[in-house]
């Protein structure tokens, strides 16, 4: 994706992301503080890793289409990472989180990363499709 329209697409998912974080910083603030999350701390590590995590989905996209398995790969991993922190920090900052509520946590990640894989499944494919015509 090195055309305009392509760094433009990159850029808009990037600033997607990293709102969807602050909105989520704002929305969870009340709730991390009842169980002895930092909400402050999770803000922090939420739109810390946003770009990052954004960034490396769109190269996963960008190096699938580009038939760079291996650096799809790469980008693959730190996508993950980026994607597990914020929830990573709310499960071990969370000591008097009920199991109940880190049951839900899991499952929201559990649930937001097979939304974001099958997305990038599609666009991978998608975007094979339409080099491959």
């Amino acid at each position: 994706m090195n055309s305009r329209f392509g760094r433009a697409l990159r850029q808009g998912w990037i600033a997607s992301v990293v709102g969807y974080s602050a909105l989520r910083f704002v929305a969870a603030w009340g709730a991390l503080g009842t169980y002895g999350v930092n909400p402050v701390v999770f803000g922090v590590v939420d739109i810390a890793t946003a770009y990052p995590y954004a960034h490396a989905t769109a190269k996963v996209v960008e190096t699938a289409w580009a038939g760079r398995a291996r650096s799809a790969t790469v980008w693959g991993a730190v996508a993950l990472v980026m994607f597990v922190a914020p929830y990573a920090y709310v499960l071990a900052a969370g000591g008097a989180m009920p199991a109940s509520v880190r049951t839900a946590v899991v499952a929201i990640a559990v649930a937001m990363a097979v939304v974001v894989a099958v997305g990038l499944v599609r666009r991978t494919r998608r975007g094979a499709h339409a080099i491959a015509a």
